[in-house]
């Protein structure tokens, strides 16, 4: 069976999906949520736990590339980096952080498609990738054959990066 552009893209996305990632965007946000309501007074946090509603929600900037966070707010000054510049750093952490996976991955992602695009059929996929067949489309024509060695290169890189997640890391990783 003939590989299309969308069956190598799938390919690529599956394996990717398999290596795990920190949502930083969610520890940011929970971090400033955290952050906004130790700033409130001691009345005003009891009011808040037990009235969440009742309490005005803004948006507060975040460094780098964390997506920005939707929190509660009980002044209009929602600049943290003037309000708590110790507070701003540990933020700018989890963008550097969050940043450096992003290019982890695209490094991962173009390691995987400089693989699966050489590849024209399911059948040399297969042979070239014998560990990834759960990550290749189904075959339509119903050819099948496995037996060329492993490229070690591309599984210790992935393994390397926690791939698969659902497994513990490699010794070294």
């Amino acid at each position: 069976m003939r590989l299309t552009n969308s069956d190598r893209d799938a390919f690529i996305q599956a394996v990717l999906d398999d290596v795990p990632q920190t949502n930083y965007d969610e520890e940011a946000r929970s971090k400033i949520q955290a952050w906004a309501v130790a700033r409130m007074p001691e009345v005003v946090r009891i009011a808040y736990e037990k009235h969440p509603a009742y309490f005005e929600t803004r948006w507060h900037r975040t460094p780098g590339c964390l997506a920005t966070v939707y929190a509660v707010s009980v002044d209009n000054d929602t600049n943290i980096q003037e309000i708590d510049p110790a507070f701003y750093s540990e933020l700018v952490e989890l963008a550097s952080l969050k940043s450096e996976q992003q290019r982890r991955e695209r490094e991962l992602r173009q390691q995987l498609k400089g693989v699966i695009y050489s590849c024209t059929t399911l059948k040399k996929a297969e042979e070239l990738l014998p560990e990834f067949k759960k990550y290749l489309p189904a075959d339509r024509d119903g050819n099948t054959n496995r037996s060329m060695p492993v490229i070690s290169n591309l599984v210790a890189t992935l393994t390397q990066a926690g791939w698969p997640k659902d497994q513990p890391l490699a010794q070294g990783a």
